[in-house]
């Protein structure tokens, strides 16, 4: 195989950057012409969908405004219907009061405010929301009166017990299965006051006759019942003894009448 000259080699590789070099033309060219127009038709239509959302976004905007004031608009109307209604609008801001402080656990201003509504305009959504907040604070009340029982019956206090029972039952006479009927008959019992102590036994024995304090009831009417029976005859007795000792006193009266009669008589003679 023959040697190429220096000039050869040299006129070889001349002609490879040539080809080289057009082929960078080349590529710039079409950079130039096909690619970047690409680019910019790509940019404006980027551009041109990012407008339309924006104004699709602010005609949906537009919607949402124009549904909020139409909202405000009915609701002003439902406002309006009210005037002339102030027992209905008072009952419903003051449910709403109540049921407000009910959540809070505030069962003083709850009660308060539900005391101002009447139950009676109200809707029946509104007539349930009564209910609802009422029982939660009767449930407290009875709860709190109670406690204050309990603790006063077990310091001895009877009468401060038996006051705090009666408020609890004036709520729920069956209040946690009888057993505020249960103590309050026991305090009753305690004080000597059978006639009291016998009602409350008798309500629990009917109320729960299947429970341990119902049974236990149930005998303490029986043994206290007897009792009373007995003293009620010992009184009724005592009082057949004054009734006739004070129909002697007055026959023994009228005795004496007659005798100053004759007396006064003799005298006049």
């Amino acid at each position: 195989m023959p040697k190429q000259t220096f000039i050869e080699a040299l006129d070889s590789s001349k002609g490879g950057i040539l080809n080289i070099l057009i082929g960078i033309v080349i590529g710039l060219l079409v950079c130039i012409f096909l690619v970047v127009p690409e680019v910019r038709q790509r940019e404006n239509s980027s551009t041109a969908n990012a407008l339309v959302s924006a104004n699709e976004n602010a005609a949906n905007s537009a919607t949402d405004v124009t549904a909020l004031q139409s909202q405000v608009s009915d609701l002003q109307t439902k406002l309006d219907q009210y005037e002339g209604q102030s027992d209905v609008k008072t009952s419903y801001e003051k449910l709403i009061a109540a049921m407000s402080a009910a959540t809070a656990g505030d069962a003083e201003t709850a009660k308060a405010a539900l005391s101002a509504v009447n139950r009676d305009v109200l809707d029946a959504s509104g007539q349930a929301a009564y209910d609802n907040v009422s029982g939660t604070i009767n449930a407290a009340a009875a709860q709190a009166a109670f406690d204050a029982a309990e603790t006063a019956r077990n310091s001895g206090d009877y009468d401060t017990a038996i006051t705090q029972y009666l408020a609890c039952l004036a709520i729920d006479e069956r209040y946690s299965d009888g057993d505020a009927l249960y103590r309050i008959a026991q305090c009753y019992e305690k004080k000597n006051d059978t006639a009291n102590a016998v009602v409350y036994y008798q309500k629990l024995a009917e109320y729960f006759p299947d429970t341990k304090n119902g049974r236990k009831a149930a005998r303490k009417v029986t043994s206290l019942g007897g009792a009373a029976a007995e003293t009620n005859t010992t009184d009724n007795t005592g009082a057949v003894t004054d009734t006739t000792g004070t129909a002697a006193e007055n026959t023994g009266a009228a005795a004496d009448t007659t005798t100053d009669a004759a007396q006064q008589g003799d005298t006049g003679e």
